[in-house]
């Protein structure tokens, strides 16, 4: 199967990866105040004044807790001895304090992770490190920028105005939120050097290894100025770089614009960006939501996979591609034209979801479809998740798909995922305890609330003491198989079964699973009556169905959690 990864770039998720080498963080960590002196040794009792001073005394791994206040544009310079470390400095704030910084800039930066105290939403952090203090007021708040070949530098849950990554790699802006501003010059950015590298031995041409995630971009207007062209985030060059999982709400003129820019720097290309879990409102100016490239660009690879935009995508206007794949979006109106252009360009185009109806819409690939009706939870309060019904379900491509959703919810290892940004069910199993969004102890009331009624009820007989007692079972269709959830006298769930590929544990142990790959089930005794191999977990007994339903089967066909005295063999 083919996974689109993203944490490959650098190792390292929204768990960030300070202190995540082998080196271990210092016991004491280093102190910067508002009121510190960088003559002093930067402790609790005498802190320093400026975040470069206190980086260049830190060593590998070690914090440095930056006291409540307001302070100035920190400008930051590169420290040899941080080259190559196995972690990073991080600068955090006091916990409960909030420290208000006028912006960062790093020039030649390198192992240095900063963590702010973002809500993700636009309420002001109470603590952290923060670069706008009132998220929901224009044109305040600070920037972060990083240049001449930093590396290896982190910002995470940061409220912010703008972000610049400039001739720089291995860079990961993770959480918070960047925007807020109305006729300020420039915008978020992904690109090559400015004007030609100027830091000694900075070798970058490209930026690579670059990880935006989970990243709430809002409020880039042009009010004031109605000839600009404010976007978002824009990229002017890149080698590698993968947009997953964040939020554009109120952009300009496009919410994401990439190109080339061969005027900025020789060898600029676009190649290797991945754009993927997003959801994209429609640009304020009317603008395209992704502005991929002009007639006269040659760009390299593309990904454009499981966005949601009920305003559509992009004209994909490269005018050549190496590979452009566009798989399993869920986007507004396509017209003809737009779809004809697109397939002409792609060397993947499927597994699509257009949203409209009549003539106003049309199919567009393999596997894709027009959808009226696509099950939003809440459309008119903005609320683009899919619930039980949804047509979107299970129509993503079942060997093409991000690991996760949006919200970070797996999505399936061996079966179809939905289309679009967000995955309706839990395609988890965990021996045992649950499979899916149901699990032992749960009610019926809450188990009806997420799968809806069941196709059919049965009662199954309990075996043993008190005679007559018998069990509720509820069948579902769902994903290709079959979930049964059985209750108790009291409605609570006692006992789950499935014969979905869908559903998978961690270990990958599911229906359609080897054998061979996990030895207690593979050396579990065979119970003829059940056609299953039978052995126990979190107090139930566990049938695992095999292919053919024989011993020799060699995948898994089915898996049943039941309480011992349900149907036992005699």
């Amino acid at each position: 199967m083919l996974r689109l990864v993203v944490a490959v770039l650098l190792g390292c998720t929204l768990a960030i990866c300070a202190g995540a080498g082998a080196a271990p963080k210092a016991s004491s960590p280093l102190v910067v105040s508002a009121t510190g002196n960088d003559h002093n040794p930067c402790t609790f009792a005498a802190p320093c004044l400026t975040f470069d001073h206190a980086y260049h005394v830190a060593s590998p791994g070690q914090v440095v807790q930056v006291a409540g206040g307001t302070y100035p544009v920190e400008k930051m310079t590169g420290d040899p001895s941080k080259a190559g470390a196995s972690a990073n400095v991080v600068f955090e704030s006091i916990p409960g304090q909030l420290a208000v910084v006028g912006g960062i800039r790093g020039s030649g930066i390198s192992h240095v992770t900063f963590l702010g105290g973002s809500h993700h939403d636009l309420t002001p952090a109470t603590a952290g490190i923060t670069l706008k203090p009132n998220p929901t007021a224009m044109d305040t708040g600070g920037d972060f920028d990083v240049y001449d070949c930093s590396t290896a530098v982190e910002v995470a849950n940061m409220d912010m105005r703008q972000f610049g990554i400039n001739g720089s790699d291995h860079i990961t802006v993770a959480g918070g939120t960047v925007g807020g501003y109305d006729n300020t010059p420039g915008d978020s950015f992904v690109g090559g050097p400015y004007g030609g590298r100027t830091a000694a031995g900075c070798t970058a041409e490209v930026p690579s290894n670059i990880l935006i995630t989970h990243v709430l971009f809002h409020d880039v207007l042009r009010t004031l100025r109605p000839k600009a062209h404010p976007d978002c985030v824009q990229f002017y060059g890149t080698a590698g770089t993968v947009v997953d999982g964040n939020v554009f709400v109120r952009c300009g003129t496009s919410d994401l614009l990439a190109r080339p820019a061969t005027n900025i720097w020789r060898q600029n290309t676009i190649d290797n960006l991945v754009i993927q879990n997003n959801f994209f409102t429609p640009a304020v100016a009317g603008g395209k939501v992704l502005g991929l490239g002009t007639s006269t660009d040659s760009c390299g690879k593309i990904v454009v996979a499981y966005n949601t935009s009920p305003a559509g995508l992009s004209a994909f206007a490269c005018g050549h591609y190496a590979g452009l794949q566009i798989v399993g979006n869920v986007q507004g109106g396509l017209n003809k034209y737009t779809c004809a252009q697109a397939l002409k360009k792609a060397t993947l185009y499927a597994y699509n979801v257009v949203l409209g109806s009549g003539g106003s819409a049309v199919q567009c690939g393999q596997s894709s479809f027009v959808s009226s009706d696509p099950g939003f939870l809440n459309q008119a309060a903005a609320n683009f998740r899919i619930g039980h019904g949804s047509p979107l379900t299970d129509r993503g491509d079942p060997t093409f798909h991000p690991a996760t959703d949006i919200d970070g919810r797996p999505r399936p290892l061996r079966a179809a995922p939905d289309a679009g940004a967000y995955e309706w069910d839990v395609p988890s199993l965990k021996l045992g305890t649950a499979i899916g969004g149901a699990r032992m102890g749960m009610s019926r009331a809450t188990v009806e609330a997420f799968y809806g009624a069941p196709r059919r009820v049965s009662s199954v007989a309990v075996h043993g003491k008190p005679a007559g007692q018998k069990l509720t079972a509820a069948l579902y269709d769902l994903h290709g198989g079959i979930l049964r959830v059985f209750y108790s006298a009291a409605g609570t769930v006692v006992g789950l079964s499935t014969t979905s590929s869908y559903y998978s544990g961690n270990s990958g142990l599911g229906v359609g699973a080897p054998v061979a790959s996990f030895a207690t089930i593979a050396h579990a005794p065979w119970q003829k009556c059940r056609a299953a191999r039978a052995t126990s977990a979190a107090g139930k007994v566990v049938y695992v169905g095999l292919a053919g339903g024989h011993p020799a089967g060699k995948t898994i066909s089915s898996l049943a959690f039941l309480p011992p005295h349900v149907a036992p063999c005699k």
